[in-house]
């Protein structure tokens, strides 16, 4: 160390110099060397620490961490409880926990990184990459029925399916999470693949002849059984998942939960409300009809599938 007059020149400096002494690794390789450095007096005699001082060992900080060129503190935590939401937690902590910590000290700054940054992060994706998804279904249904009112009538059942999804985490007691978004983007294909089924066959009766009531009616009775069957045997394969108790089961829950029960609630709906719905659209179609060009036709010469049959005589006849 700096002893003698090396170390009371420096003590006698204009400037105030702060001396940093460190002892070879053999002397200071435990917690009990402390005791026995030798400390001089100004009267030139050495004492060992122990005798000359009292001293508590705290802990203090072992490293510092640095986030965008900023000092960084993480706190960790995890659920006491796995089956606790850890939504209603997270809002606890943003609306009550922090803003008393934050108006206690100034400059310091609060992100929410972990589970929690992953989730908005694929909220905001889930929020920028499903309209453009949306808007790719409805167009591929435009260009298949030739109809922009039954593509729309098909996507509306979207919502339907996921009310039933949201219902069946209630039914649970489980929240919302990314893994009940996915399930519910995977139910909104299946709805509308059903749906489209649904239509398809109504415009096939149409093109072969039937008149728009019976048209529908055949459509519900020749589909009822494949969507019904579908399904079931997707519901009731899903049970398994849903009502297994293992830790590695808990994860994917929520999505069999959104598939199983968003299908179960959007499939009833539709075999009630997609044949009642294509009704309404017709009496839409033939009020603007008579409202544009002042004719009332029948229900049949509004519906686009009658239009293409009509097209395809006309043809024929050529």
């Amino acid at each position: 160390g700096f002893y003698g007059q090396e170390a009371q020149r420096i003590q006698r400096g204009k400037d105030e110099i702060r001396v940093w002494v460190r002892y070879k690794d053999s002397d200071r390789a435990s917690q009990g060397y402390l005791d026995q450095i030798r400390i001089r007096t100004p009267n030139g005699g050495e004492y060992p620490l122990s005798e000359l001082a009292t001293y508590t060992v705290q802990r203090t900080v072992s490293h510092i961490n640095h986030l965008n060129r900023k000092r960084e503190i993480r706190v960790n935590a995890g659920l006491a409880d796995e089956e606790t939401p850890l939504v209603p937690i997270l809002e606890e902590i943003r609306d009550t926990v922090v803003p008393r910590v934050l108006s206690q000290v100034n400059g310091v700054s609060v992100s929410y990184e972990g589970q929690s940054r992953e989730q908005q992060k694929v909220m905001r994706s889930i929020i920028k990459t499903f309209p453009v998804a949306f808007v790719g279904i409805l167009i591929t249904i435009v260009l298949v029925f030739r109809s922009y009112l039954q593509g729309l009538l098909v996507c509306s059942l979207i919502p339907l399916g996921l009310m039933g999804a949201f219902w069946g985490h209630g039914f649970h007691g489980l929240p919302i999470n990314m893994l009940s978004l996915y399930g519910l983007i995977a139910l909104a294909g299946i709805v509308v693949n059903d749906g489209i089924v649904l239509v398809d066959q109504i415009n096939r009766n149409m093109l072969a002849g039937q008149k728009l009531y019976e048209a529908v009616y055949n459509a519900g009775i020749s589909r009822l059984r494949p969507i019904l069957l579908t399904t079931l045997t997707t519901a009731i394969g899903l049970g398994p998942l849903i009502f297994e108790t293992s830790r590695q089961a808990k994860f994917l829950i929520p999505m069999a939960i959104s598939v199983a029960y968003g299908l179960l609630f959007g499939t009833f709906i539709l075999l009630l409300i997609l044949p009642a719905g294509f009704l309404c659209l017709n009496r839409v179609r033939m009020l603007g009809q008579r409202i544009i060009t002042g004719t009332l036709g029948t229900p049949e010469s509004v519906e686009p599938a009658f239009r293409e049959l009509q097209e395809a005589e006309k043809l024929s006849h050529r």
